[in-house]
């Protein structure tokens, strides 16, 4: 009898597999990427943000903690350390002290509301989201800790502020990485 795989091992090993893919596209790009996180670095998540660091991203990070430049994302995003994730959600936490109130929460202004793609929040920041992939500091993913109405508890969110855009990518992280897995393996094909 075979032993049932996990939601961890699962994301490790889609993890392991985009990053064979990307790594075949991409060879040069090896030298940007750093070796796995710290077991005290998801306590530092934790203990600095008060969000729980998932089990998912755990397992992302435990192997590879972040990249120096865009290579497993093709999209532009690079996946943060686990510092960087701290630094970031830091950053975001000031803009909430001290930006006023009707700044950050966009979904005062019915317009914005339709840039909205699925049950996310439109706010410009979210101490109850944590952030895991940046792209040059324009638009943020997140794990979403406290989503719209109709929304899933630890959704994966994409945020871009400056163009008001707010949308949900996937249910999960798992759901997220498998359909990342899927669009460049069909890349990888043509």
């Amino acid at each position: 009898m075979l032993a049932k795989i996990t939601d961890s091992e699962e994301i490790i090993i889609v993890w392991r597999e985009i990053e064979a893919v990307r790594l075949k596209q991409k060879p040069a790009g090896l030298k940007y990427n750093r070796g796995p996180a710290s077991l005290q670095a998801f306590d530092t998540i934790e203990y600095e943000t008060g969000l729980s660091c998932p089990y998912a991203l755990r397992g992302v990070l435990s192997i590879r903690n972040g990249e120096e430049y865009p290579l497993m994302f093709d999209d532009g995003f690079r996946l943060l350390s686990a510092g960087e994730i701290v630094d970031y959600w830091k950053e975001h936490v000031y803009l909430l002290k001290h930006l006023p109130t009707n700044v950050i929460q966009a979904e005062l202004d019915p317009d914005i509301d339709e840039e909205c793609s699925g049950p996310v929040r439109p706010l410009i920041a979210n101490t109850q989201w944590l952030p895991f992939a940046d792209d040059n500091g324009d638009r943020t993913r997140y794990f979403d800790f406290d989503p719209a109405p109709g929304g899933v508890l630890g959704q994966i969110i994409e945020v871009h502020p400056e163009a008001t855009i707010w949308r949900v990518l996937a249910p999960s992280f798992l759901v997220y990485l498998l359909m990342y897995l899927d669009k460049i393996l069909s890349t990888d094909r043509v």
